[in-house]
């Protein structure tokens, strides 16, 4: 299924969503000590957090974007370097980027992007990411 992401106004949003977001915010800014410290105070269980944590993300206008993303490629020569020619050219600054010991010829890649010059949009980077020979998948796990 196509991945597609959309800015919605919270008010229209169920209440379990906001809450996540509420919960991710305690955690992440150290209010909690752990998720399920942030789920209860957010009201709402762990198993919430965890379903829905990986779709959920806050809009925080600012100068600045960045994204993380997990890509999980073929273990062949030149996978790698194809993806990182094509964040060059179209002007994505690499911030970091972490590639795991490829097991079953698969290797997960971690990277996290600086997004302000990009000519394209976030959706459109990571379908041409994921049009590229020998890369399995392209998810998209933060963004600020």
């Amino acid at each position: 299924m196509k991945e597609e992401y959309v800015i919605v106004n919270t008010r229209i949003l169920p209440d379990c969503f906001i809450k996540v977001l509420k919960a991710r915010s305690l955690f992440e800014s150290g209010q909690a000590r752990s998720i399920s410290e942030a789920a209860a105070k957010a009201g709402i269980s762990r198993s919430t957090f965890y379903k829905y944590k990986e779709d959920l993300f806050p809009l925080h206008v600012q100068k600045e974007r960045r994204a993380a993303l997990e890509l999980l490629l073929q273990d062949r020569q030149g996978v790698l370097s194809e993806v990182l020619n094509q964040l060059a050219v179209h002007k994505a600054n690499i911030l970091t980027i972490s590639q795991s010991i490829p097991i079953r010829a698969m290797a997960p890649v971690s990277l996290s992007l600086n997004l302000m010059e990009v000519d394209l949009s976030l959706e459109a980077l990571i379908a041409l990411l994921q049009s590229i020979e020998g890369v399995c998948s392209v998810r998209l796990t933060a963004i600020e």
